[in-house]
């Protein structure tokens, strides 16, 4: 017995084709079905912001496009018609000296801590008087503004770290006017890297021209009584 074989027009199974990616109007359609299920009393407002966010993620070539270029930050304080659309990224920190915003800064990330002193085994320094102690300190402090001098030079204006910061790095970078953000999360600071186009540095020396990021600005905002760090672009 032959079976008879029925083929379906695909062109009838379309309710919906987006001709345009960059169309918000045609993209939040089409996202509104998948947000319903998810939000339903805020659909259209929720697909309304994640079209915005894809729109602006997406590449030249629409096929590179990638997810993980948009998060959600999740910040306490506001009802769910407050949430809003940042162009680059936000850490859910503060800055880490008396800098706070930079305008079109030229941004070196480091995975590295920002102290002269550190070293992959503890040691332990005997001082035995008063002189030695001036001397100890004189030397570490020479080598902290060798090391931040090297970046005024490279005419860096923001530093990230993924790593601690010593407090006479940070009293240097405070000094010559530099903006200081530490990532706690890897995975952060490699998306941040990312964002404003950086190579992330495994030692302490001034980046060159190709490892250094940029951004169109970079600085503290309070968001629901919490202070977070925005790099936009």
């Amino acid at each position: 017995m032959k079976k008879a074989l029925t083929f379906l027009n695909e062109e009838r199974l379309i309710a919906f084709k987006v001709e345009d990616v960059r169309d918000h109007v045609q993209v939040s359609k089409a996202i509104l079905a998948s947000v319903s299920s998810k939000v339903p009393n805020y659909s259209k407002f929720m697909a309304d912001i994640v079209a915005r966010a894809c729109i602006n993620s997406t590449p030249d070539n629409p096929k590179n496009f990638d997810i993980d270029n948009i998060r959600v930050v999740h910040i306490l304080g506001s009802a769910i018609e407050d949430s809003t659309l940042v162009r680059g990224f936000l850490i859910k920190r503060s800055v880490e000296g008396s800098i706070d915003r930079m305008i079109k800064p030229r941004i070196a990330i480091y995975s590295c801590p920002l102290d002269t002193m550190y070293a992959e085994t503890k040691g332990t320094v005997l001082i035995q008087n008063a002189t030695e102690l001036l001397n100890y300190s004189r030397g570490e402090e020479e080598l902290a503004e060798k090391f931040v001098q090297k970046l005024v030079n490279a005419n860096i204006n923001v530093v990230v770290t993924g790593g601690t910061i010593s407090d006479i790095v940070l009293h240097f970078l405070d000094k010559y006017k530099m903006m200081v953000v530490r990532i706690l999360s890897k995975f952060e600071l490699r998306r941040v890297a990312r964002a404003v186009r950086a190579t992330i540095l495994s030692k302490l020396e001034a980046p060159t021209p190709e490892e250094v990021g940029t951004s169109d600005d970079v600085g503290v905002e309070e968001i629901a009584s919490e202070k977070v760090v925005i790099f936009k672009r």
